[in-house]
């Protein structure tokens, strides 16, 4: 049984997102991908009611505008929350698109084409990583992240593992999957504090 879930908008993107986190997670996280930003929200929201398991939901904002991808964060998060489910969510916006995590630090990116980013090509990709992404690889501009996730090394991986998109999946993931007191622990717990309490107000009647 998954004890977490991660959903993203098409496959090309739980991709990259399985590629990244599966070796930190291995089987406890479930990858599941939606066939559009709709589809991935109602899977989402579904998986809170049925399985009752965190879920990280991974979107492309498509806007580098923060006020308008604060008001979509906000309503997507209400829509998950509307579900009668304790299970905690996250909703990640990737602004504008998931290629960005390419070009924060491009030092993957220029050891997969070998040559620099030119700081142009690091601006323009400010609002549109995707194409970019498929410029600089040479390949399908509608889908340059297959090509990107099957260049990338163990040290690539590690060094995407840290941009903050990533990392802000991976906080969640590890706080939500800790391990629980057993039960016998937290009844000891229990009893020790309320021997505690019981020892104190004996105290307090003495006075």
């Amino acid at each position: 049984m998954k004890q977490a879930y991660v959903v993203t908008e098409n496959k090309r993107d739980l991709a990259l997102i399985e590629k990244l986190l599966s070796e930190e997670f291995g089987s406890r996280v479930g990858f599941v991908a939606g066939e559009g930003s709709d589809s991935a929200e109602t899977m989402a929201r579904s998986l809170l009611v049925s399985k009752h398991v965190p879920v990280v939901l991974v979107l492309d904002s498509d806007t580098s505008n923060a006020k308008a991808n604060q008001e979509r964060r906000e309503t997507v998060s209400e829509y998950l929350g509307s579900v009668t489910s304790d299970a905690p969510y996250q909703v990640v916006m990737a602004v504008p698109e998931l290629e960005t995590v390419f070009f924060k630090d491009t030092s993957v990116l220029e050891h997969i084409i070998n040559r620099s980013v030119s700081k142009p090509e690091r601006q323009t990709a400010e609002f549109a990583p995707k194409r970019v992404l498929a410029q600089l690889l040479e390949t399908d501009s509608e889908h340059p992240m297959k090509k990107a996730v099957s260049l990338l090394t163990k040290d690539s991986i590690a060094a995407l593992r840290e941009h903050p998109i990533i990392h802000a999946m991976r906080t969640f993931l590890n706080r939500t999957l800790a391990p629980k007191p057993t039960a016998t622990y937290a009844s000891a717990a229990s009893a020790r504090i309320n021997g505690k309490t019981q020892r104190g107000t004996g105290r307090s009647h003495k006075r």
